[in-house]
């Protein structure tokens, strides 16, 4: 009895620090790797908790890899954008000018029901009275009513950390070109650029990169 009681102490503390350590979100804000690497922490700390036959090392280095896999895995997603994009997904729209892009949601699997239950939770009762709609790569889906001023539309990023997200600048009818000559008339690079986001009247907002210490 006692042993198990040690050994569950020693798995909570290690999945503590690992998840601490990996960073505070929801369950609903975790990407599909992220709650795949919650669920294998989970299944890997529950064998040696309960089969007290098994060496403890057992199961507390699977957890130390897992958790220094995602940590490895972290890094390189906030430095990389294509593979962030590789691994997480792009936010897809799946109403545009309140029109549903039925080609949007057969290619993620969102069927008709998922798309009036989530209209309807964010509090609206068709989809003509949405301006976009916006599939996030969490599963959430973000909604921009219709107002009556024409406020150039909704603002998406065409640069992240320096890097011109190509598949976005189409969706306004942009080019790498547009954005070039936009930099240029402001003496940018895309180097200089932590985000920039456009709208469909083509006004943009520019976050600088800090300079480093």
């Amino acid at each position: 009895m006692a042993t198990s009681f040690l050994r569950a102490i020693i798995l909570y503390i290690v999945v503590l620090v690992g998840v601490r350590i990996m960073g505070k979100r929801q369950i609903g804000q975790l990407q599909p790797y992220e709650l795949v690497v919650m669920m294998l922490i989970s299944d890997i700390a529950a064998v040696p908790m309960q089969d007290t036959a098994l060496p403890l090392l057992s199961g507390v280095i699977p957890l130390l890899t897992i958790i220094a896999l995602e940590i490895l895995l972290s890094a390189v997603v906030m430095k990389k954008h294509k593979i962030r994009r590789t691994i997480t997904g792009n936010p897809l729209a799946i109403i545009r000018d309140g029109v549903v892009i039925q080609n949007a949601l057969h290619h993620v699997n969102f069927t008709v029901d998922d798309l009036m239950e989530s209209v309807r939770l964010a509090g609206y009762s068709d989809p003509s009275q949405i301006d976009y709609a916006v599939l996030e790569t969490n599963g959430e889906v973000s909604f921009f009513p219709k107002s009556g001023v024409d406020t150039g539309g909704f603002f998406i990023p065409v640069i992240c950390d320096g890097e011109i997200i190509d598949k976005n600048l189409s969706f306004y009818g942009h080019d790498r070109a547009w954005v070039e000559k936009q930099l240029k008339s402001r003496a940018l690079s895309p180097c200089d650029v932590f985000l920039m986001t456009v709208n469909k009247s083509a006004q943009l907002n520019i976050v600088y990169k800090e300079k480093q210490p």
